[in-house]
């Protein structure tokens, strides 16, 4: 049994991120379902650590269900390591049944929506002094900058036992609310917001927040973190994830304390084909087809090689998670398990990717003329568009939501096929 498992349900394009960032530091793991672990893996076969990515938090506790969350808390009670990122982190904390409950802080309920809506790099400020906690990269060292992808909040209780390791400082070398990015504004657009909509951008609630706590629950410790410290990109915050890794696998030894570790840039479309799959292949230039054309039509935008930009209200997030899982399994062999799931899958997922392509088409033109008629006096109005939306993702339910609707059906089989793929 590998020493590090990760729970695969729900995991977007988060798990393909964590899952390189664990390969960059040649850790090996063991990629499992939310139903494994209510089965009693962990108990039969227990690693060290369960690392949970993002995704949506109460969609990771359906995936393990009342046994598996009950499992989970005693694998970390019995001395296990628990590390959870974004949703993964949610799930670590006190929300009732549909969470572990092992860091008894609540989650906190946003006040401004659009200011939910952040994503980027933070500065970071040190928390408690701790052996979770790199030492300080030294003297001349850049500040530090941790990258979050639309994350939670916590809500702090006193007298815990809840160490805070670190917590938001100002903004950036980049960051964005919405699909506004805020350091290229003038500092005196703020204001002027301000004063004529009422309207405050900047996600001011962040500021001295914690990001990153840990706990004790038993003989085991729990982190949780609402920055992505696994993203490509971002050499301090990878740093960190090294030195945490390290932690909660007692391990001292050099390679996973170098300060030059880091997880290497990530384009996409970049990654070698090895499985030369006629589905496959059809997948992904359907994905680059409907990307171009929100390009085109000014809904999407490329942000980083590995991360498409949308105008608000798209289903930005689905798309990219879409177009990562499919490159990500075109890239390995696939081994006899992966090769019999597909076999039985392939024909199901091109008849729904036909029709996903054509309506998805049909969705981002109506998108772009209700852009161009919302402006136009005495125009008719581009109806049922929300309709349209949710019938091809899913309702709308958090920005970490990994959609429903007909995409789900084709989310769900590439993450199982990853699944397959990329485990140890």
């Amino acid at each position: 049994m590998a020493d590090i498992c990760v729970l695969w349900d729900d995991v977007h394009l988060w798990g393909l991120m964590l899952r390189r960032a664990l390969s960059a530091f040649e850790l090996p793991a063991r990629l499992v379902t939310g139903a494994e672990i209510g089965e009693g893996l962990l108990r039969e076969q227990p690693p060290r650590v369960l690392i949970v990515p993002g995704g949506n938090a109460r969609a990771k506790a359906r995936a393990l269900g009342q046994r598996g969350l009950g499992e989970v808390r005693s694998f970390v009670a019995g001395g296990g390591g628990y590390l959870g990122f974004c949703g993964g982190a949610g799930l670590g904390l006190t929300d009732g049944e549909s969470s572990l409950s092992l860091c008894p802080w609540c989650r906190k309920p946003f006040t401004s929506r659009m200011q939910h809506l952040v994503s980027g790099f933070m500065r970071v400020l040190p928390g408690e002094p701790d052996a979770f906690a790199p030492t300080p990269a030294g003297e001349g060292a850049p500040e530090p900058e941790f990258p979050v992808w639309w994350p939670g909040r916590f809500a702090p209780r006193e007298d815990d036992g809840v160490t805070v390791l670190a917590r938001y400082g100002g903004p950036g070398s980049e960051l964005w609310v919405a699909d506004i990015r805020l350091d290229n504004l003038p500092v005196s657009a703020f204001d002027d917001w301000q004063a004529e909509y009422g309207l405050t951008l900047w996600p001011s609630f962040m500021q001295g927040q914690p990001c990153l706590v840990r706990g004790q629950v038993g003989e085991g410790s729990y982190v949780l973190s609402y920055a992505h410290l696994e993203t490509p990109g971002a050499p301090e915050a990878n740093r960190w994830l090294a030195h945490i890794l390290s932690r909660l696998l007692g391990r001292d030894d050099a390679s996973l304390q170098a300060s030059s570790l880091a997880v290497p840039a990530w384009d996409v479309a970049a990654e070698p084909v090895l499985w030369d799959d006629p589905v496959l292949a059809r997948a992904w230039r359907v994905v680059e087809e409907l990307v171009r054309l929100g390009q085109e039509h000014f809904l999407l935008f490329e942000r980083t090689p590995w991360l498409i930009g949308w105008r608000r209200g798209l289903p930005g997030l689905q798309l990219n998670a879409l177009r990562t899982l499919v490159r990500a399994v075109q890239a390995r062999e696939p081994g006899h398990e992966a090769r019999r799931f597909w076999a039985a899958r392939a024909d199901d997922f091109a008849r729904d990717l036909d029709l996903y392509g054509r309506a998805v088409t049909g969705y981002l033109l109506a998108e772009r003329l209700d852009m161009t008629l919302s402006h136009s006096p005495g125009a008719p109005a581009v109806t049922g568009l929300s309709d349209r939306r949710a019938a091809l993702f899913g309702p709308p339910q958090g920005i970490r939501q990994a959609g429903g609707g007909l995409h789900a059906r084709l989310q769900g089989p590439l993450e199982e096929l990853a699944r397959l793929l990329l485990t140890a």
